[in-house]
């Protein structure tokens, strides 16, 4: 019996070893600019470029891992300037990706009428210029665009709860409105000004975005709060 519990354990510790995947890190050292091309990456476990065909299909960047495309224009490596989604998608479960000059787009091999996914966990930050082509999904993180003009461009952007949250520092309440409240939802349903979606000036020439609560929320947080004094009392 002993055995067979040793020979159990052993199993498992090798499925759960072998379904564990390395993290990977960006360097954009292959063409700067595609996320499917194993050179722009470093597995954590051996410290160079994770095997042909490891990074396929869907992304996902967890918590541990980084990305800065680089200073200068040209992305990490100097290849490109955008970061481009291919055919699969983009999770973040936390995690920090950060674009110096550039932007998130869908690379060309989407069709015209299809938006590259992507969604945003755990905290997980995007910060760039703009983003194009991207259905986003921001479950639990921020989007923030520094650049002005159309920085949300042919992009849907659903917000699903009250940790989500959008910043545009070269955007103003005013222009928010006018170019972009037609392109977010509040989990599916159309974005409404202080109604489900608060827009609010960052104190200069900027804008910040975040989800009102439900009333069934707030009273749940309110009953909270008068517990919480209740007992202190």
């Amino acid at each position: 019996m002993k055995k067979k519990m040793l020979c159990f354990c052993a199993a498992m510790l090798f499925i759960v070893a072998t379904t564990v995947q390395a993290s990977l890190t960006w360097n954009g050292a292959g063409d700067g600019m595609s996320l499917y091309q194993e050179a722009n990456w470093v597995d954590s476990d051996t410290g160079v470029a994770p095997l042909a065909g490891a990074v396929d299909g869907n992304v996902e960047i967890n918590n541990d891992v980084i990305i800065n495309t680089g200073a200068t224009a040209g992305g990490g490596n100097g290849a490109g300037p955008n970061l481009y989604l291919g055919t699969g998608s983009l999770t973040m479960n936390g995690g920090y990706l950060r674009f110096s000059s550039y932007g998130l787009r869908k690379d060309v091999s989407f069709p015209a009428v299809d938006w590259a996914p992507a969604t945003l966990n755990d905290g997980a930050t995007i910060n760039a210029m703009y983003i194009v082509g991207i259905d986003l999904t921001i479950n639990n993180g921020s989007l923030i665009l520094r650049g002005g003009g159309n920085p949300i461009n042919v992009t849907e952007i659903n917000l699903t709860s009250t940790d989500a949250s959008i910043v545009l520092t070269a955007e103003t309440v005013a222009a928010f409105t006018t170019e972009h409240l037609s392109k977010i939802t509040v989990n599916g349903a159309p974005a409404v000004i202080d109604q489900n979606l608060s827009v609010v000036s960052d104190g200069a020439t900027g804008s910040i975005v975040t989800v009102i609560p439900e009333p069934a929320t707030m009273a749940l947080l309110s009953l909270g709060g008068l517990a919480m004094l209740k007992r202190r009392r």
